[in-house]
């Protein structure tokens, strides 16, 4: 299960991509290009694309440019000509008018973006010229709201905003998933697509008998020995500070295939809904949970989690240089599992 990002781009500012790609990474560009040559008009524009993004992809792999979800969950410095990429859902608007301009030579011809992050108290904003904006679609899937990728300079900040300067908008989605026009396969798991855990399925969501409060008699080592069980492990490790997963393990398959996990296990000592608060300072936890050599990573609480712990996780299991695939068992799924397999 190693996935590859694939891209439906709508934007591409080639002469900023060409300032960013090194010598290398401009020498693969040009051998893609030579073969332009071999098609129509068309056809040799689609292939340009696909170029470019081709090649951008290979640069953030090798240089490892992280996602400004990541940097700000982080706490990392910022800073001006900065290279990120960002996905999220923004609100995009203009480009009806950017389109009309452009069509009547009215140059610079802009449309904007934006999104708040409320987590952050930050607005993350950027305009484009519809000069590099490629397809007709474009004028539908860049307007309102939409989950998109972008690939951009950070070109200004400020204490509650951050100006992007973007290179590439598109959608993004999973190379070996079954391709759905304008769908973006997620790289989470549901408990019950790991084949140890699917017996879950047994006691549904609605089953009466479940009762978070339950858990708060459940100990965190009660839960990893439960797993270790559930999943034959019998490679316990005892808790100390300085751990990056509770459990490891090669005891996990997907549609039969083996596959590393690593646990974070999070216990009744914080009986509440969990935030990256509760996950050290600037969500260390995470950052060493994602350090370990797994191909799965799972996070399990107790209780409830909010949403910004999947974003988090998601931003995390993006990474082009090792892109992977992260499952959140939240507490009543940890009691769904434990009653499934008898633990409780």
């Amino acid at each position: 299960m190693k996935d590859v990002f694939r891209f439906n781009e709508f934007f591409i500012h080639q002469r900023l991509i060409l300032q960013l790609l090194d010598s290398y990474h401009k020498t693969i560009l040009s051998t893609l290009l030579q073969n332009t040559k071999y098609y129509d008009d068309h056809l040799k524009q689609t292939f340009i694309n696909d170029s470019f993004t081709e090649v951008i992809t290979k640069y953030f792999a090798a240089k490892k440019i992280k996602s400004l979800e990541e940097l700000l969950i982080t706490n990392s410095k910022l800073k001006k000509g900065q290279v990120i990429w960002f996905y999220n859902n923004f609100y995009f608007k203009g480009i009806v008018k950017a389109s009309k301009d452009f069509e009547k030579g009215k140059l610079p011809a802009y449309a904007e973006f934006h999104i708040h992050l409320k987590r952050y108290n930050k607005t993350i904003k950027g305009k484009y010229n519809y000069e590099h904006v490629h397809w007709c679609s474009a004028t539908d899937r860049l307007s309102g709201h939409k989950s998109k990728f972008v690939v951009a300079y950070i070109d200004g900040i400020q204490k509650n905003e951050i100006v992007l300067r973007p290179m590439f908008i598109s959608d993004r989605f999973l190379k070996d998933e079954i391709l759905y026009e304008y769908d973006s396969p997620s790289l989470k798991l549901d408990i019950s697509e790991i084949d140890e855990f699917n017996q879950v399925e047994c006691v549904p969501h609605d089953y009466e008998e479940l009762d978070i409060q339950k858990n708060k008699d459940i100990s965190e080592e009660r839960i990893k020995h439960s797993i270790a069980e559930i999943l034959y492990e019998n490679n316990i490790p005892k808790d100390w500070g300085g751990e990056s997963s509770d459990l490891f393990t090669n005891h996990i398959h997907i549609d039969g295939k083996r596959y590393n996990a690593a646990f974070l296990l999070k216990g009744p000592s914080k009986f509440h809904q969990l935030t990256v608060k509760d996950l050290g300072v600037n969500g260390n936890q995470i950052v060493r949970l994602f350090d370990e050599p797994a191909e799965i990573l799972v996070l399990q609480h107790c209780h409830y989690i909010k949403a910004e712990i999947y974003k988090t996780m998601d931003a995390f299991a993006s990474r082009f240089d090792n892109i992977r695939r992260y499952c959140i068992i939240d507490g009543i799924d940890t009691q769904r599992l434990l009653m499934a397999y008898e633990k409780i």
